[in-house]
């Protein structure tokens, strides 16, 4: 059975494990694949339904890439580039935080969540859950939240919970990252 996934190609172990994290955070609907090089990839992309390349720019120039990269019909392809500037907007660079790497994939993942069946209204928040989650990524603590929204402390970990089971999102990094991408903050009030 195919999965629907996100491959990230790079040489560098730590390039890999750190745009893996970076994706997992968003807790995005999809498999994130990681691949080495080129062989390792065409497997995955031949076993698999990549939507989504996030290649290191030292697959530029291999003759394998272009098979790689239309094998697999991924909607969108990325360079990841280690230089601090970068030539356009289909790049994404060492330098980017978490958050302007969403920003930059945000159009693909929200496609991508779209089209993903599990959307049931069983994980959708509450009105009172996103008061909690924008909250929470303003950096408030269990406390402020009970007295802002004049609740019991006990309540408020109750949403917090909830708020966990639904998105699967346990870092206060990962619920700023959702709160920003669904329109909860803006990147000035979370401070970036």
């Amino acid at each position: 059975m195919k999965r629907t996934g996100i491959l990230i190609l790079s040489q560098s172990h730590i390039v890999r494990l750190g745009l893996r994290q970076c994706l997992s955070d968003l807790n995005l609907p999809v498999k994130i694949f990681l691949a080495a090089d080129l062989s390792s990839a065409a497997d995955l992309t031949e076993n698999n339904d990549i939507q989504l390349i996030i290649a290191g720019e030292e697959f530029i120039n291999d003759s394998g890439f272009p098979q790689i990269a239309s094998s697999g019909k991924p909607e969108r392809i990325f360079l990841f580039s280690g230089k601090r500037k970068i030539r356009d907007e289909q790049n994404l660079s060492l330098y980017m935080t978490p958050f302007e790497v969403a920003s930059m994939i945000k159009p693909m993942l929200q496609s991508l969540k779209e089209d993903e069946s599990i959307s049931s209204s069983e994980k959708e928040l509450s009105k009172r859950e996103k008061e909690v989650v924008r909250l929470l990524a303003l950096g408030a603590s269990n406390k402020d939240i009970a007295e802002k929204l004049n609740l019991s402390l006990h309540t408020a970990l109750t949403h917090r919970k909830n708020i966990i089971r639904k998105l699967g999102i346990k870092t206060a990094a990962g619920l700023t990252v959702y709160a920003i991408l669904n329109g909860m903050i803006t990147l000035e009030e979370a401070n970036l």
